[in-house]
């Protein structure tokens, strides 16, 4: 089957973006830009008993972000696959290091991202 050439466009400037958002994530989280890492996720995002919006996600990250002093977010691979036009499906690799006192704490891990939902402006 042909694709045309403004689906192919959008198909190369999705993944574009899409590669960009374990950076983009890691660098708002380490300066502590809240505001630049809840505008990764969509408007309405649902975080449960914790409410959902934007907003929510900010006061999350405010009390996920204030138990250690620095952070230290290394991407060190992702892959991911459209599931169609407006989904993809991924996995990120991160070691991610978090200064709490006298003491750096190393973690190491992958995070499974499903169902990724675009939307403009990522």
């Amino acid at each position: 089957m042909e694709v045309d050439s403004v689906s192919r466009l959008a198909r190369i400037e999705g993944s574009i973006a899409i590669q960009q958002l374990p950076a983009r994530y890691a660098m708002a989280v380490d300066t502590r830009n809240l505001e630049a890492l809840a505008d990764l996720f969509v408007e309405d995002i649902d975080l449960g008993a914790g409410g959902t919006g934007r907003t929510a996600l900010q006061r999350y990250f405010t009390a996920a972000t204030s138990g250690f002093y620095r952070s230290i977010h290394q991407i060190v691979g992702h892959s991911f696959d459209f599931e169609d036009d407006d989904h993809a499906s991924g996995r990120v690799y991160c070691r991610a290091e978090h200064e709490r006192g006298n003491t750096w704490i190393v973690a190491l891990g992958h995070k499974l991202i499903k169902g990724i939902p675009f939307f403009d402006g990522v």
